[in-house]
Formats: structure tokens, C-alpha cells, sequence
């Protein structure tokens, strides 16, 4: 057995050369494939979940007015069968219009040539992000779906549910309920 040091050393280097995140995309086009997909997507899902810190929290660290959470902000980009395209951790006081650019940013038209149609909630949609989105994919746009009136309770939304599943499952874990 390796000792922990070797371990994280590896997965730094791997982390820090791009090594992760080759591997990443490879499983995900393979998935896609078996999937009797196209390699790329040409739409995903975006949303964000609030997560609280520990009383020394950090430099992300800040406050969701809105849900009276101090901590920090996971978003996260899924294409339509409910595979990682890209996530950011931000501050909780970030609008998620705003982080929304901050993480589109971080996937290139090469890498997604497809992908046009971005489905989010309310919260994602503003003027800033449209503009943003149709400059370098014409045609690009932010669907927003919405629960049908007078439902309660959890609704699976088409499409979006993928990523509130993912959302469910990353709190579920221990580690990941607190920051």
C-alpha cells in the first residue's frame, strides 16, 4: 500500500496536469455513446445548491439572504442524462445569474460544439447571462422550467431533474453536507 503522501502527490500532478479531467471527459463520451447519444451534448442543466461552513469558514464564505445560509455555493453544469460537464464553488452570496456565467466560462465551444440550450430555474435566467451565452454559441439560450401552478412538494421537472438527483445525492453524503 502506498503511503498517503505518495497518494495525494499523484493526484495533485494529476489535478494540476489536466490528467482528471482528460479522464473525466473520456467517461463521459463513452457513457454518452453506449447511451445511443452523440459524443457531445447539445443541451444541459444548470443549478446550485447552498452548503453551511464551519464557524472558521474561509475565503469563499458568505451569506444566501434569501435561505439565511452562510457558506458556500456549489453549481453545477449536467448535460441531460445527468453527467458532470463542469462545477464551481463560489460564496453563497453570489447571485447564481452571475456564478452561472462563471462557470459556462469554464467549457469551450471546441470541447461542446453542440451545446445550445442551457435548462435552469428561475434564479438563472437574467439579461447579462443571455447576452453572454449568444455571443460565442448563436443560438444559445437559457430555458427556464418552471413548476406548474399549484403543485407542492417535489416535481420532476423535464430535463432539470437530472441535476436536482445530483444535488440530492451530494448532500446525501456526509462529507458533503458541511462544508
Amino acid at each position: 500500500m502506498l503511503p498517503t503522501s505518495t497518494v495525494y502527490d499523484y493526484f495533485a500532478q494529476w489535478r494540476d496536469d489536466g490528467t482528471w479531467a482528460k479522464i473525466v471527459s473520456r467517461l463521459r463520451t463513452r457513457g454518452r455513446v453506449q447511451d445511443g447519444r452523440d459524443p457531445t451534448p447539445s443541451a444541459a442543466c444548470i443549478d446550485s445548491q447552498s452548503v453551511k461552513t464551519t464557524e472558521v469558514g474561509g475565503p469563499e464564505r458568505g451569506d444566501e439572504g434569501g435561505k439565511k445560509i452562510k457558506g458556500r455555493k456549489r453549481h453545477v453544469l449536467l448535460d441531460t442524462i445527468g453527467l458532470l460537464l463542469v462545477m464551481l464553488i463560489t460564496s453563497a452570496a453570489l447571485e447564481d445569474g452571475v456564478a452561472a456565467i462563471n462557470l459556462l466560462a469554464q467549457i469551450s465551444t471546441d470541447e461542446f460544439p453542440r451545446l445550445t440550450i442551457i435548462c435552469g430555474d428561475s434564479k438563472s435566467h437574467n439579461h447579462d447571462l443571455d447576452a453572454w451565452l449568444t455571443a460565442p454559441r448563436p443560438g444559445g439560450r437559457i430555458e427556464v422550467k418552471k413548476r406548474p401552478e399549484g403543485t407542492t412538494g417535489f416535481f420532476p421537472l423535464p430535463k432539470r431533474w437530472v441535476v436536482v438527483r445530483t444535488n440530492a445525492w451530494n448532500r446525501r453524503s456526509r462529507r458533503n453536507s458541511k462544508d
